[in-house]
């Protein structure tokens, strides 16, 4: 790379093939524009992108695709810390924030995801299964338990959603519906004394686990989440959902699994974090299968 100068006086930094593409006076290699007499430096480097990439190219293009343009830089290698800049958490972007040298950048996220959705289908389809599966645990549970359920498995599932598939822009409450539905797994079994109609209830859950477990397989869905909310909401039930005792050895079992499962949540959530803030992902080559399986040729490269 080195200094391209149009006849206009512009200059920019690329290679010296391109510069002759445009017909323009390229310079020596390593020679900085700032260094030579130019009417304006109008090729500068952008960050864009979830994963922090970089061009230089000009400030308009630079909004076109909604980078963050650097006016004080020249190459992409002067700006190391382009990755810092981007819109972005975990490690890919603060590699030594788990020792408090660098606050990690929008952690809010994995709450705010929860409340976001893509459109308006989105929203609708959500707002069903919440109809579905969330008023009947808020009837069971009350609404205050409801809620602390509803978000920490939406946040778990989130959680293991960003270390499956770190690269996938992922939204909406479905982590947090799916949590529900472990929430309903674990109601069934805790009062299954009392649990009228058990085969029918039983295959009820069966279906509903194959329906929405299944639907996840398909592409541009985000099963990860889906399955780390249901397998988060499993945890968070046993912890938070009240439950009914059939005598004192089943008071003391359910009592049992209740403290070990609140010490398996606080594990679960900082083990998430501590790998997500660490590595930044966990490499699993069979569980692309969770998140989309290929039921034709081409179906999941996406």
């Amino acid at each position: 790379y080195g200094c391209c100068r149009n006849s206009d006086g512009d200059c920019g930094m690329m290679s010296s093939d391109s510069c002759n593409a445009f017909n323009s006076d390229f310079f020596s290699v390593g020679q900085n524009c700032s260094s030579l007499e130019c009417r304006n430096i109008i090729l500068r480097p952008c960050c864009y992108g979830i994963s922090g990439a970089c061009a230089v190219i000009t400030e308009g293009h630079c909004k076109a695709i909604d980078g963050m343009w650097n006016p004080h830089k020249e190459l992409c290698s002067d700006d190391n810390q382009c990755i810092f800049e981007v819109c972005g958490m975990g490690y890919n972007y603060y590699q030594k924030n788990l020792f408090g040298y660098v606050h990690p950048n929008q952690f809010y996220r994995f709450l705010t995801s929860i409340f976001l959705h893509v459109g308006v289908i989105h929203f609708v389809m959500n707002a069903l299964g919440q109809y579905v599966l969330v008023a009947q645990v808020e009837f069971v549970a009350g609404f205050w338990r409801t809620a602390v359920m509803y978000i920490v498995s939406g946040m778990c599932g989130f959680m293991i959603s960003a270390l499956f598939s770190s690269d996938q822009l992922s939204n909406g409450s479905s982590a947090a519906i799916y949590g529900m539905l472990g929430v309903e797994t674990v109601d069934l079994f805790q009062s299954w004394q009392v649990v009228d109609q058990k085969f029918a209830q039983v295959c009820g859950l069966f279906i509903k686990l194959i329906l929405f477990l299944g639907i996840g397989t398909l592409p541009y869905i985000d099963n990860f989440a889906h399955v780390g909310g249901f397998v988060s909401g499993i945890v968070v039930a046993i912890c938070f959902l009240p439950y009914i005792v059939f005598g004192k050895f089943d008071e003391f079992r359910k009592r049992l699994f209740q403290v070990l499962s609140i010490f398996g949540l606080v594990a679960l959530v900082i083990g998430l974090l501590y790998r997500f803030y660490t590595t930044g992902k966990i490499v699993c080559s069979f569980c692309k299968y969770i998140d989309c399986v290929p039921y034709t040729s081409n179906i999941c490269d996406y």
